[in-house]
């Protein structure tokens, strides 16, 4: 199926320019998991197109949970990889190049003695994060249409994007005692 994803693009574009904070997406998820169980937890999508989705998320059996669902590494990992997918794909499709497959595998490595406070040398967080992507593209595809590609669909990955220049984030905690 071939999509013209510039006639979709085209009328979110024209308002966009015209009316910029139109293109403002603003995403909350919340959790709500009572103090019980340490090991599990979930999020709760509250803004636009995935409002009421649920991810379901466990601790990482390396830091003592039980492994029975997704850790937050396992979906910030997700998140990167399928923005570059359907980021590469959307450029293809706007550049018309015939993408016939796409394949993204991103592995990172955290030293959880960071996390569990064990060893002051060793940060809390990902120390690397890889991205390897695979394109099937039609024969007779020029190189440089490939590699426009490559540069558009890693600059309009949000996730890879955000990651590699990431946004300060201020935290608010409020106490309530009962």
């Amino acid at each position: 199926m071939v999509i013209d994803l510039r006639a979709i693009q085209k009328p979110l574009a024209s308002r966009y320019r015209q009316q910029p904070e139109e293109a403002i997406k603003r995403y909350r998820l919340r959790t709500n998991v009572d103090g019980a169980d340490v090991f599990h937890s979930s999020a709760t999508s509250h803004e636009g197109a995935g409002a009421g989705s649920r991810f379901a998320i466990a601790v990482d059996p390396k830091l003592g949970g039980p492994g029975q669902a997704p850790t937050p590494g396992d979906l910030l990992l997700a998140a990167l990889a399928t923005c570059q997918e359907s980021s590469l794909r959307m450029v293809a499709a706007a550049m018309r190049i015939d993408l016939r497959a796409v394949e993204v595998e991103v592995t990172g490595e955290v030293d959880l003695r960071g996390a569990m406070m064990l060893a002051g040398e060793a940060p809390v967080g990902f120390r690397n994060i890889r991205c390897n992507t695979k394109l099937q593209v039609a024969e007779g595809t020029p190189p440089d249409a490939v590699e426009r590609l490559r540069q558009f669909g890693e600059h309009c990955c949000v996730i890879g994007s955000t990651l590699r220049k990431p946004p300060a984030i201020e935290s608010q905690f409020e106490v309530e005692t009962v």
